[in-house]
């Protein structure tokens, strides 16, 4: 049987030969080669058919921009490598530095004083009434005192004359403007309208009219003691020896730096409604005597 190219769907131009595949030729003595006998062999001899021509051409392009495609990449991985930094700039020499002036020491923080050495006794409605002449009363009447320092030891006189002064059996010349000034606070004047009443039974008990004083039987203050001090508060505890059974009581007296002056602070929901606080003195604690003496 003899197969031809055609027979395999490959024509004569594919191969320049269309002779059957099992036909095998005569020898023939090889011509003799000249320089045209060699450029007619070369133009005879057979070339790659379209397909494979193109395929060839197509895998040549491929090679080409593959290694101009990788050539570029590695361009471009070098110049984005954040490894690879710019030439280092020059350095530059710093210049010497005069050395910082030195800083002043803070100023310590001072504890105020709860104490002075300028306090004296003064006579009044049978009170004896410590008066300092550094820490007040710096204003001082027959009806008012007021004029107080503004330390812990002008809290605790403020404390005890204003308190002092509130009382009703001091008269209504005294209690009802240093109630109305020197009292701040929540219902001021129902607790006036209180001691006003009280002031009218023990004025009637003791014959007394006219608005004057209710003299009789004068607690002395032995002691003091200033807590939770600032420049616009603070807490006072009196110490008050009872003339009747010789017993000392602790009086809490709130106090507020208002309008240039210490004043007495009504609150009722903290003192159950009286004036003040009113409780045995406490035996862990330290109070300072307002005239020179040991500390009780």
């Amino acid at each position: 049987m003899t197969a031809h190219l055609e027979d395999f769907g490959l024509g004569v131009d594919d191969y320049g030969v269309d002779a059957p595949l099992d036909h095998q030729p005569a020898p023939t003595p090889a011509p003799k080669r000249t320089r045209a006998s060699a450029s007619k062999e070369q133009l005879e001899r057979p070339r790659l058919a379209g397909p494979a021509r193109y395929g060839l051409i197509f895998l040549v392009t491929c090679l080409v921009l593959g290694l101009v495609g990788s050539t570029f990449l590695a361009f471009f991985a070098r110049s984005q490598d954040p490894t690879k930094t710019a030439d280092p700039a020059p350095a530059t020499v710093s210049q010497p530095q005069p050395p910082a002036a030195a800083q002043p020491d803070p100023t310590p923080t001072t504890v105020p004083a709860t104490t002075v050495d300028d306090i004296t006794a003064m006579t009044w409605q049978g009170y004896s009434m410590p008066v300092s002449a550094s820490a007040g009363p710096h204003q001082l009447t027959d009806t008012r005192a007021s004029g107080f320092a503004r330390t812990p030891v002008g809290a605790a006189l403020a404390a005890l004359h204003i308190s002092v002064r509130m009382a009703p059996m001091t008269g209504p010349n005294v209690f009802r403007p240093t109630i109305t000034q020197q009292v701040v606070g929540h219902d001021t004047s129902k607790q006036l309208a209180a001691v006003n009443a009280q002031y009218q039974q023990l004025a009637k008990v003791a014959g007394v009219s006219g608005g004057r004083p209710v003299i009789g039987a004068t607690p002395p203050f032995t002691g003091y003691r200033v807590r939770d001090y600032t420049d616009n508060a603070a807490t006072v505890d009196l110490v008050v020896t009872n003339p009747y059974k010789n017993t000392d009581l602790q009086y809490t007296i709130p106090v507020r730096w208002t309008n240039g002056d210490w004043r007495v602070v009504f609150d009722p929901a903290a003192t159950g409604g009286g004036w003040f606080t009113v409780t045995k003195t406490n035996p862990s604690a330290t109070y300072q005597p307002f005239t020179k003496g040991t500390p009780q």
